[in-house]
């Protein structure tokens, strides 16, 4: 089998991390299997736009990609009829000079908190023709019947630990929905719910972040057979494709009958997306450890025939069983590869 393994954020641009800190961590199925490979060119794509092509067969830029739509079927929705968009729940926090949004997943927001903030805010889409839906703590929707609004919104992910008036949405009703932001906000900071989190400690739910705008994209059958890997947009994407799905952390296993499988390992763009360079080299020692080890186990023993490691710059490397076995071949320290 053929196995595509994709992980962004490979190449570190974290000035804090030197040559010494990755050498130090002694990976040496990764080094092994880059050293091995022959390096070749590639088209340098966003990681979410490069999935959304892979498993639906169009192209769009990541502000373009319909998140919300696939994620609500996922969650229970009727994400083929209308446009959807996500509201999900956030903490936006002052900073010396603007509104920083916090990673939501730090939130742990209750079933019951989720209910009375949802009845707070409800009556605030009636005049945008929007209905709320909250089928999770952490993934709210507005669901559109007939017309979506004339915006386009910043995913979540890219506007991650960044200042948020910098990333509201853009278009020809985006002053509506700026207005429609702040009476959120004013609405979420007099309820009881954020008293009681800010009593104890917690972070306040103060705002919700619209993003994924979109109606269900059309199902062309992905190109693998399988998916190892990925949060729950890989998830919703497999899903909609009909596409067997794994989580890593149930492990790799691949088998020769197969005849092509994706593994998905972002763990490294998410330390690099929070800007953590001790998230990231953390992460880097585990994908060599849970993700490289037993790939390089299936091309060694021949259930691999080829492994292709994408990445998000323009250079990509393939290996094959044939490729690993060349122990002459000439090595070098890890971080001449990864440092750039």
């Amino acid at each position: 089998m053929e196995v595509t393994l994709n992980i962004p954020a490979l190449f570190t641009t974290f000035t804090e991390i030197d040559a010494t800190a990755i050498d130090d961590l002694n990976l040496v199925a990764l080094k092994k299997i880059l050293t091995r490979s022959t390096a070749q060119n590639a088209v340098t794509a966003d990681y979410e736009a490069w999935l959304f092509q892979a498993f639906t067969g169009q192209d769009a830029q990541a502000r373009q990609i319909p998140f919300a739509s696939l994620t609500a079927s996922m969650d229970g929705l009727d994400g083929q009829n209308g446009f959807w968009m996500r509201a999900d729940p956030v903490y936006l926090y002052a900073d010396t000079h603007s509104l920083v949004l916090r990673d939501p997943r730090e939130l742990n927001l209750t079933f019951a908190e989720r209910d009375e903030l949802a009845d707070n805010i409800r009556p605030l889409f009636a005049d945008y023709g929007a209905t709320l839906h909250t089928p999770t703590a952490t993934r709210w929707y507005l669901h559109f019947e007939d017309t979506a609004p004339q915006i386009e919104c910043t995913p979540l992910y890219e506007a991650l630990m960044k200042p948020a008036n910098s990333f509201l949405p853009t278009g020809e009703d985006s002053r509506r929905w700026h207005t429609l932001f702040n009476e959120i906000q004013m609405v979420l900071n007099q309820s009881s719910v954020n008293e009681n989190r800010e009593y104890y400690g917690q972070q306040p739910i103060n705002s919700l972040w619209f993003w994924g705008l979109g109606a269900c994209p059309q199902n062309s059958g992905a190109a693998f057979d399988c998916c190892i890997g990925g949060g729950d947009y890989v998830q919703a994407l497999c899903r909609h494709t009909s596409n067997r799905h794994k989580m890593l952390r149930d492990g790799i296993t691949v088998s020769r009958y197969q005849d092509n499988a994706l593994v998905l390992e972002d763990r490294l763009l998410t330390a690099q997306r929070l800007n953590s360079p001790e998230q990231w080299l953390q992460a880097l020692q585990l994908t060599d450890q849970e993700v490289i080890t037993p790939l390089l186990a299936g091309l060694r023993q021949g259930d691999i025939r080829k492994l292709v490691i994408r990445t998000d710059s323009q250079q990509q490397f393939a290996c094959t069983t044939l490729g690993i076995k060349k122990f002459w071949k000439p090595g070098c320290p890890l971080s001449t590869i990864l440092l750039r």
